[in-house]
């Protein structure tokens, strides 16, 4: 591992170390590797991405590690159908699984609109079954049944964490929503959690700001209700959440490919993560939106800021989060 990489991996790791308290639940996120063997940086980013993580977790206790989504870049407009086959996709799947569970026995995927399941590639469908159903962690899981969508419970922490598809999905092709299906399985499952539990929350598009179209009206509302302990009514049926047990504490999502944390328009901080590959949109040119205040970390590669990637020490004593950032960007303090 390169000098600059070893520095940095020690000085993440005392940090997370001094932060974390007994009781404090900690786990790393990432996003965005748009990996593709057509550049060396796109692969090598990938490979430095968790070498490092694996550094740092082998002197820290992390209870988990999530992939926010968009492992590949499966765009017609950039790379031809016959380009990621089902052969390349699953190469490239074994080589994510393996690593992050090098780093972290407790590794999660969460569906990206890149990884092969979106409109675009219908025949890639089959998401669920490599990071779901053939990689359940040594913890508790529930999943539905062919669907991305999955919860897992820490409960020596006290925590629920619930992974959410918010594009391709069982409607069709819905894209930067969430499918009624998925409402209802938040509403009758997921959501039911014993007295005082911590709920995190995982997606690839946030539920509100990053596009005009990922706006989903119904996430809002239902979290909204569950936040304010109040009914939520879906298609002529009522949800009474009047009792509920769970605190939302936070959303973390990817997709836009910068940092920002939102607590505006949802029922608990929306985090964005910065995507981990070096590919950074030129937003101005682009027309790619990004909110006020969000930030894009400059990049360089051979350096410490070719990587980048999150670890979250959420304390629920102080009700509050430190995340702490390996390579390019900075660490972000948010309270609940």
């Amino acid at each position: 591992m390169e000098k600059y990489f070893e520095t940095e991996a020690t000085e993440v790791a005392e940090r997370i170390n001094h932060y974390k308290q007994e009781g404090c639940f900690v786990f790393s996120v990432f996003s965005d590797m748009h990996t593709h063997r057509q550049t060396e940086h796109g692969e090598w980013c990938m490979i430095h991405t968790l070498e490092t993580m694996k550094e740092v977790h082998r002197n820290c206790d992390i209870d988990g590690l999530f992939f926010l989504g968009d492992a590949f870049m499966t765009d017609y407009n950039i790379y031809p159908p016959e380009y990621w086959t089902l052969e390349r996709v699953n190469e490239t799947f074994k080589y994510l699984n393996e690593n992050m569970k090098e780093a972290n026995r407790n590794s999660f995927y969460i569906a990206g609109n890149h990884d092969g399941i979106n409109a675009g590639y219908p025949e890639h469908k089959h998401f669920y079954e490599h990071c779901v159903k053939n990689n359940v962690p040594d913890c508790k899981i529930s999943k539905v049944e062919n669907k991305g969508y999955y919860y897992l419970d820490f409960p020596e922490k006290n925590v629920r964490c619930i992974c959410l598809v918010s594009c391709y999905n069982e409607n069709g092709t819905n894209y930067a929503e969430y499918s009624k299906d998925q409402i209802l399985w938040l509403c009758n499952d997921a959501l039911n959690v014993k007295e005082d539990t911590n709920i995190f929350l995982f997606m690839h598009f946030p539920p509100v700001c990053s596009y005009p179209e990922s706006y989903s009206l119904e996430l809002c509302k239902l979290t909204d209700a569950y936040k304010q302990r109040k009914n939520y009514e879906n298609g002529g049926k009522l949800f009474d959440f009047r009792n509920a047990k769970g605190k939302i504490c936070a959303a973390f999502v990817g997709d836009g490919h910068y940092d920002w944390i939102s607590k505006n328009g949802f029922a608990c901080p929306v985090v964005e993560i910065a995507a981990s590959s070096l590919h950074q949109p030129k937003f101005k040119q682009s027309g790619w939106w990004m909110p006020e205040g969000a930030t894009s970390p400059k990049r360089c590669f051979s350096s410490r800021t070719e990587v980048l990637w999150d670890t979250v020490v959420f304390n629920p004593v102080d009700n509050d989060m430190v995340i702490i950032r390996f390579g390019a960007g900075t660490d972000r303090y948010c309270k609940i």
